[in-house]
């Protein structure tokens, strides 16, 4: 795998360590610098703290789940230029419909295929012109009960 663009700060949200870590790792190789938040209060602190051109978001957390993040992120109108990425269990068209009524801009089902993470990576922020935030996101994976 290489990466298609330049280096990015990516915030990292998600409260499974392995899969943070594995996240973190395979971002890290590909020369960007990540930040990783196990909670959703924690990612959503650091999101505000470090102002990450790219969050990649799990929604299944406990607490302050990764919608509400997402929501409280695009509410403050700052953060409408940073791309945002679920990387989740939640798989049904009504999660991706979720996704995209807060801002969420990618939508990928675990386990995703690394490849579909980072192309998206490779088109940055402005890819979002090609899944507009108002339509559910591409790639498309098989739908999965949450984890």
């Amino acid at each position: 795998m290489q990466h298609a663009g330049t280096a990015k700060r990516i915030l990292v949200i998600e409260d499974d360590v392995d899969t943070a870590d594995t996240l973190a790792l395979l971002l890290g190789l590909l020369g960007h610098r990540v930040d990783v938040a196990r909670s959703g209060q924690a990612g959503l602190a650091a999101a505000l703290a470090t102002r990450p051109a790219v969050i990649v978001l799990d929604l299944g957390m406990p607490g302050l789940g990764g919608y509400e993040v997402a929501a409280r992120l695009r509410a403050r109108g700052d953060f409408e230029d940073v791309l945002i990425i679920a990387v989740t269990g939640y798989g049904l068209e009504s999660d991706r419909d979720h996704s995209a009524a807060v801002g969420i801009d990618h939508h990928l089902v675990k386990p995703c295929i690394s490849d579909d993470l980072v192309k998206l990576l490779g088109d940055g922020p402005t890819a979002a012109s090609a899944n507009s935030r108002g339509s559910p996101a591409a790639p498309r994976a098989t739908p999965r009960s949450p984890s």
